[in-house]
């Protein structure tokens, strides 16, 4: 008898009962902060207002390919002030914004009733392929490469620090780029540190942040199949287009073990020979054991090099 079960991103795991049983159906990838992030004022001159450090833990994931960030609700009278520093399990670390946002029009307190450039509940990504922050105009809700302005000659803060400052986070220096963590293992804490490197106002991040590892955001795979033969549990997957695809990669992990790949040549699309549209693809795997768990996962590669996952199955092999 066989149960299908869809799981929550619309992947289709098939199960041979008798052979194995579902565990879960779920791809990982994203990982969100439980709470929101408070940053304090700084204190004055030459000091930094710094939150407390935000964490979010990984596992299972294999090697990084491609990482994004998102921070949520950004709310600030004066975002120049904001300075974001993301570290890895491995110690790699970027920062993500600072000094960004103002309008030189717009005068600081010390200066008049006005706040530079406020914004209230701004949800920012960080992609290596987004735009700059802006530096002397309002910042609005969208995708943004990982930017540092540095001091803003034009707001001209008062005793602002010339380098950037987190008294909570590893010494730098520090990345400029999210593709710092490429090839690294990503399994472990991360950590995000925020401070406030200018007096005037605190500000925080209501929704919190989350961390995006090697997450596709769109591809034509339409399904993935994993189902169970005595002795082995056959994969299967259909795409339903194949633009710009090289062809896939199978990782399997089990338990703690981090995931490892079960094809030893990229497997390619059959894009050149059938014009792009959707084909179907097959792959055994036999070196499972009775009474473990396994996860399985389907990774799209670009034509570009880029790669990226389209679904997962855990099973638990009986």
């Amino acid at each position: 008898m066989l149960v299908v079960l869809r799981n929550r991103i619309g992947i289709v795991a098939t199960i041979a009962l008798g052979a194995l049983a579902v565990v879960a159906t779920a791809f990982a990838g994203g990982y969100p902060a439980a709470a929101p992030l408070a940053v304090p004022d700084s204190p004055g001159a030459g000091s930094v207002g710094s939150s407390t450090p935000s964490q979010v833990s990984v596992s299972g994931e294999p090697s990084v390919s491609k990482l994004t960030v998102r921070v949520f609700g950004l709310t600030h009278n004066q975002p120049d002030d904001i300075d974001l520093l993301l570290v890895g399990p491995q110690g790699q670390s970027v920062i993500l914004m600072s000094d960004a946002g103002g309008d030189p029009g717009q005068l600081r307190p010390a200066d008049g009733p006005t706040p530079n450039s406020p914004v209230a509940n701004v949800d920012l990504s960080f992609d290596d392929l987004g735009a700059p922050l802006p530096d002397e105009n309002t910042i609005a809700s969208g995708t943004y490469r990982p930017t540092n302005h540095g001091p803003s000659a034009a707001l001209g803060c008062s005793g602002e620090p010339s380098t950037d400052v987190f008294p909570l986070a590893p010494a730098g220096p520090y990345g400029s780029a999210l593709s710092v963590f490429d090839g690294t293992d990503p399994n472990g804490t991360w950590t995000l540190y925020a401070v406030d490197d200018c007096n005037g106002y605190p500000g925080s991040f209501g929704g919190g942040w989350s961390l995006g590892v090697n997450i596709l955001t769109a591809v034509g795979v339409h399904s993935f199949n994993a189902r169970g033969i005595p002795g082995r549990v056959a994969l299967s997957w259909r795409t339903s287009s194949e633009t710009d695809v090289l062809g896939f990669n199978v990782y399997r992990a089990s338990g703690k073990v981090h995931a490892a790949k079960l094809n030893t040549r990229l497997i390619p699309a059959h894009s050149l020979a059938n014009g792009g549209h959707g084909s179907t693809y097959r792959l055994s795997d036999s070196h499972v054991r009775a009474g473990s768990s396994y996860t399985y996962r389907l990774q799209v590669v670009r034509l570009n090099g880029a790669r990226a996952w389209a679904g997962a199955s855990a099973l638990q092999v009986h």
